[in-house]
C-alpha cells in the first residue's frame, strides 16, 4: 500500500506562497527576538509588523481582512483525485494538523 498526500501544507515560506504574498505587497519571515535575529517559523506579517501568522491561508484572523490582508487568504486549494476498486482507500484525517507528526497537540492553559 502506498500513501498519497491529498493536501499540502500552506507556509508562508513555501516557493509559489511566497511568491504570492510578497507579490501582493505582504512580508514573509519568522519573528525578530532583539539580541536573537530571527526565531521560530516564518510568517505573514501585518503592514504595522505587531502580527505574524505562521499560515498563508486561514479564514476568521480578523487582523488580515480590508486593507491589512498582507497576502493572507480563505481560498482553499482543491485537488480532485479519481478512486478505483482495486485500491484500498483508508482515509486518515486529522482534526488538528500539525507539522510534527511526532509532537502531540496538548490543550493551552487559560490565563489567570
Amino acid at each position: 500500500m502506498v500513501a498519497k498526500d491529498l493536501s499540502v501544507d500552506h507556509k508562508p515560506d513555501g516557493a509559489a506562497e511566497r511568491r504570492r504574498i510578497e507579490g501582493g505587497g505582504g512580508k514573509v519571515h519568522p519573528s525578530i527576538m532583539p539580541g536573537a535575529g530571527y526565531v521560530g517559523p516564518a510568517r505573514v506579517w501585518d503592514p504595522t509588523l505587531r502580527f505574524g501568522l505562521a499560515t498563508s491561508r486561514s479564514m476568521g484572523d480578523t487582523v488580515y481582512v480590508g486593507p491589512n490582508r498582507s497576502g493572507v487568504i480563505a481560498e482553499p486549494e482543491v485537488r480532485r483525485a479519481t478512486l478505483t476498486l482495486s485500491l484500498p482507500l483508508i482515509p486518515t484525517p486529522s482534526p488538528h494538523p500539525i507539522s510534527n507528526p511526532n509532537s502531540i497537540p496538548t490543550p493551552h492553559a487559560p490565563f489567570s
